[in-house]
């Protein structure tokens, strides 16, 4: 996949996951209800080389640095 389609789905995804946990009611965003929405948008448009986060708790989290290591996404 040329770089520009990579960056174009980076940057997609990031505007997807903020517009999904905003949308979502829940009490707290965790890490794993992170995962959980990351899966479902990578099933349908691909799993992409990187990803950049505000830093929240949920994106440090071991879980979720094992889930980008496991996928090789950086992070």
């Amino acid at each position: 996949m040329d770089p520009c389609r990579r960056a174009s789905i980076c940057l997609l995804l990031s505007i997807i996951t903020a517009v999904i946990l905003k949308w979502q009611l829940m009490k707290s965003v965790t890490s794993i209800r992170v995962i959980d929405t990351l899966e479902t948008m990578f099933s349908t448009h691909g799993i992409p080389n990187s990803l950049k986060t505000d830093n929240g708790s949920q994106f440090v989290s071991d879980e979720i640095e094992k889930y980008f290591q496991d996928n090789d996404i950086e992070h």
